[in-house]
């Protein structure tokens, strides 16, 4: 066990009721680090992890709420980081404006983020749909 793990088993077992928020790089690896604290026979209770990002929503959303506002769904960040893409850079987004080979998708995330989930369902499309040949490849239905 390293050192690291070790100060998170000890601080468990001392606050072992308290609530303890772990900040980590991401939910999985804080995930991973209070296992192998609890694998070290140390009991872990009440404890969260939260990323940085996790830890600014919440302390936003708390402002937001008093001013009658709510963070913004997932969807409307990536629209709002293509508006602000296509407007501040339209020229420099080289392969990023061609059009979206999933339908819904802002274009400068379409190849970041696809989406896999129509795959075989009744609503996919059909490789044809796309502009590019194998794009869409395993879907069921027809354009």
């Amino acid at each position: 066990m390293n050192a690291f793990v070790a100060a998170l088993a000890e601080l468990c077992a001392t606050r072992r009721f308290e609530e303890k928020r772990l900040i980590a790089p991401s939910r999985r690896v804080g995930n991973q680090w209070l296992d192998a604290a609890a694998r070290a026979g140390r009991p872990v209770l009440n404890a969260r992890v939260e990323t940085l990002f996790s830890l600014a929503v919440n302390l936003a959303a708390s402002l937001l709420a008093r001013d009658g506002l709510s963070v913004a769904p997932r969807r409307a960040e990536l629209l709002l980081a293509d508006r602000t893409l296509r407007t501040l850079l339209p020229q420099r987004l080289g392969y990023l404006s061609s059009p979206p080979p999933v339908p819904g998708w802002p274009p400068p995330f379409s190849r970041a983020w696809p989406t896999y989930g129509n795959r075989g369902s009744r609503g996919a499309l059909a490789p044809g749909c796309f502009h590019r040949r194998l794009q869409g490849r395993g879907s069921a239905a027809d354009c």
